[in-house]
């Protein structure tokens, strides 16, 4: 009863601080504004469109497959060649697509004489043609017009090719083996090791889980910082190391706790959750991984605030580059000092939640030493004292 009477204390005062409310309203804000902008986002490319002439049935199968990459590439209507090329020229668009008038006829002259005429002229900056997002673009493109032509072609091959008469092979039939063999499928799509595609992610929430991690890295180093500064306000003053260690765990439990329901929240309200038991088990391991961390660092630093602080930023920023928040770079024999690593990539493989109770654990032992080794010079140092004998 006593100890809860302390952890609802540290409660109190910790709702009293400003630097915390700040901390923790800093989570919710960002996945809002992420999420506000990932519904409404103008993708990673903007490509104009224009068909020229009268719409038809090909242009528009052509433009219910642009849309299923609406949420990677914004796709904007344009009336004229014109318009489409000032727009890349003012670099309001990234590439301009211009289709050929006759472009179902142009395709039907490929399927069945091989005609290779062009049907689209993509206008760019000389500059980004060779880069990523423009291979992808053209990618998209060159996926788009080849599909609606190749049942075409495939009909075609077997009607005079192969000559399978409709008496003997009737049209849904050939088109029911087509879908068979050829499902339909999006070019760009978000999975994962261990489970289906998860279209419904917009591309921008891909890095949200990866700044939560770092975010409650840092949640942990303030709960160290709280700490170390008690102590030196002299909070556990006239108290024996036994009580001192509760009030400490007691204030940094009652920052964390506030974290991980602010963290939960946060993973449901951007739409990465996942399976609920990994998910608790992964948390709670990283959750232990982080404050080891922040404790270990509290020891090097000797109780120093600033140099606390400096080790605060270089964690930050480690976990950040060695981990995949937004682009991991590979180091894989310094990674597993990195806790975050292992708790994002053990979200979809099992192999890495392994690793972080291993880190665990061997944080858990780097503590005991240290206060085994505490203990044996207290009381070498009382033993002496009782002797008569102070050096």
């Amino acid at each position: 009863m006593r100890a809860l009477r302390v952890f609802l204390l540290f409660l109190k005062r910790l709702y009293c601080r400003k630097t915390f409310f700040l901390l923790i309203m800093v989570l919710p804000i960002l996945i809002v504004s992420i999420r506000v902008t990932s519904s409404g986002s103008d993708g990673i490319m903007r490509v104009a469109i224009f068909f020229p002439g009268e719409s038809s049935a090909y242009v528009e199968q052509l433009e219910d497959g642009l849309k299923d990459y609406s949420d990677v590439i914004n796709f904007q209507m344009v009336s004229s060649k014109r318009e489409a090329r000032n727009l890349v020229r003012t670099r309001k668009a990234d590439v301009a697509w211009v289709f050929k008038a006759d472009i179902d006829e142009k395709i039907n002259a490929m399927v069945k004489g091989g005609d290779l005429s062009p049907v689209v002229t993509v206008y760019q900056i000389r500059k980004n043609s060779k880069s990523t997002i423009s291979r992808l673009s053209s990618e998209v493109l060159a996926a788009n017009i080849l599909k609606h032509a190749v049942y075409s072609a495939y009909e075609g091959y077997i009607r005079n090719t192969l000559g399978i008469s409709s008496d003997a092979v009737s049209d849904q039939e050939i088109r029911d083996v087509y879908d068979e063999m050829h499902p339909d499928r999006k070019l760009i799509t978000l999975s994962y090791p261990d489970e289906a595609d998860n279209e419904d992610i917009p591309y921008l929430m891909a890095p949200v889980r990866g700044i939560m991690a770092a975010w409650l890295l840092a949640c942990a180093f303030v709960a160290a910082i709280y700490t170390v500064t008690d102590e030196k306000n002299g909070l556990y003053g006239g108290v024996n190391r036994r009580t001192k260690i509760w009030m400490s765990l007691a204030g940094g439990l009652a920052v964390m706790i506030n974290a991980v329901a602010v963290f939960i929240l946060g993973i449901l309200g951007a739409g990465v959750f996942t399976d609920p038991l990994r998910e608790f088990i992964n948390l709670m391991l990283y959750t232990a991984a982080v404050c080891g961390t922040a404790y270990i660092c509290t020891m090097i630093s000797c109780g120093n605030l600033s140099t606390l602080c400096i080790l605060m930023v270089a964690e930050l920023m480690a976990t950040i580059a060695l981990s995949p928040v937004i682009a991991g770079v590979r180091l894989p024999q310094v990674q597993w000092l990195i806790p975050a690593n292992m708790y994002l990539k053990g979200t979809h493989s099992r192999p890495y939640i392994y690793r972080l109770v291993i880190f665990d654990v061997a944080v858990a032992g780097v503590v005991l030493i240290k206060e085994a080794v505490y203990y044996i010079l207290v009381n070498r140092k009382m033993k002496r004292r009782q002797n008569g004998r102070y050096f």
